[in-house]
């Protein structure tokens, strides 16, 4: 559930805490990003935190809601991090892999299969600080998301 935003940075990425039961699935609140006209994302950093029992067979599980899946591209990310920052020591993976209309969207990412960016520094899995989902829009339009029920598993 994603009952609270204490620890986390969100003031670069506006997110806010939702508590319309239409827009949560676990808890009593969702994280929600009114999107800017450009670009359709989520980001939270955060503490590290170790994730490295997860990842030979784990995945990253959470609830994705788009208002509108039409005004998404497909070119976007789901991306994890290290560095605490974007594009720095992360792992990737093609958002229209898991994330795949308009509605709730449960997502199990699997962990063995993130790709890296080779320009920098590996993943670092005892120290993950950064989860961000990246999709552009199309015709610069605005898209709603809510995300929920983050954590990470061995299990579907």
């Amino acid at each position: 559930a994603c009952e609270t935003l204490d620890g986390a940075r969100v003031d670069w990425v506006p997110v806010y805490l939702n508590t319309n039961p239409a827009f949560v699935k676990e808890g009593s609140a969702s994280i929600k990003r009114q999107n800017a006209m450009d670009l359709q994302w989520f980001a939270l950093q955060f503490e590290a935190t170790d994730i490295s029992d997860f990842m030979e067979n784990g995945y990253l599980h959470l609830w994705v809601y788009v208002t509108d899946y039409n005004l998404s591209s497909v070119n976007g990310q789901i991306e994890i991090s290290s560095s605490g920052y974007a594009d720095t020591n992360e792992l990737h993976w093609n958002v229209a892999d898991y994330i795949i209309g308009t509605g709730w969207n449960e997502v199990f990412v699997p962990l063995s299969q993130g790709i890296e960016n080779q320009a920098d520094a590996p993943f670092d899995p005892t120290q993950l600080k950064f989860i961000r989902i990246f999709v552009p829009t199309t015709d610069g339009k605005y898209n709603t998301v809510y995300i929920d029920d983050i954590y990470f598993c061995t299990m579907k």
